[in-house]
């Protein structure tokens, strides 16, 4: 991923030297969804770059609105800044109950999120 954009390297934009022990777990974050080594420049650049722009349209769901989409990320921001130990048994039971208080179907909340 230090090779220059053009030959498969992530964006030029990007500063190097990489830091190596933050590319490690940024690759073991998305490993499950690389085929192969050189999907990864394309894969994980966005961890790399100081600012991240994207089309917010596409963070609303089938079925909300930008109003309902905004509130529901703001409250699993809030939810989730209070959480100590990040661990899957303790954050998918509280995701859980805040799309059941949202009145949201899981996918909804969810697909924002991701």
């Amino acid at each position: 991923m230090e090779r220059p954009e053009a030959e498969g390297g992530l964006p030029n934009s990007i500063q190097r030297p990489l830091d190596v022990e933050y590319t490690t777990r940024v690759l073991r974050l998305e490993h499950e969804r690389l085929k192969t080594l050189g999907e990864a420049a394309h894969v994980v650049s966005f961890f790399f770059e100081e600012d991240i722009s994207y089309d917010t349209a596409l963070l609303i769901q089938k079925g909300m609105d930008a109003s309902r989409t905004r509130e529901a990320l703001v409250r699993t921001c809030d939810l989730l800044a209070n959480i100590q130990d990040w661990d899957h048994a303790i954050i998918e039971p509280l995701m859980r109950e805040l799309v059941t208080n949202l009145g949201l179907k899981a996918g909804l909340l969810f697909g924002a999120v991701r």
